[in-house]
């Protein structure tokens, strides 16, 4: 299972709108972003000159017009080499969302609990 309080500790933008990562735990890899920048937020990211803008904030990949990733999604997608305990570059694509839609979409998914008078 992966911490849910992971973060990214390095980021860098590499050509073809893919970024190197490093998090928290140690784990390292690609992630290929060309094929996830669609929506309103991400489009100005298709220009490479913008891409390479890239910073962290608060252990996040963002860009200066406010677009970031989940660092969590991120980390998903890296796992160890069988047998080697390192980690390897991300082969699956994620669909990704700006992380506050990401916030906003699992604290929907809990349950609220009942109302006092439902006792």
């Amino acid at each position: 299972m992966i911490d849910p309080l992971i973060s990214v500790t390095s980021v860098k933008a590499l050509p073809g709108f893919k970024l190197r990562l490093r998090f928290s735990d140690g784990a390292e890899g690609v992630f290929d972003c060309s094929g996830e920048l669609w929506g309103e937020v991400f489009e100005p990211l298709k220009d490479e000159k913008f891409f390479a803008k890239v910073y962290l904030d608060h252990g996040a990949p963002t860009w200066p017009n406010g677009a970031d990733l989940d660092p969590g999604v991120l980390r998903q997608d890296i796992a160890p080499k069988p047998g080697k305990g390192k980690p390897a570059a991300l082969k699956v694509k994620a669909k990704l969302k700006p992380r506050a839609k990401a916030v906003a979409e699992d604290q929907a998914s809990y349950s609220a609990p009942p109302p006092p008078d439902a006792i």
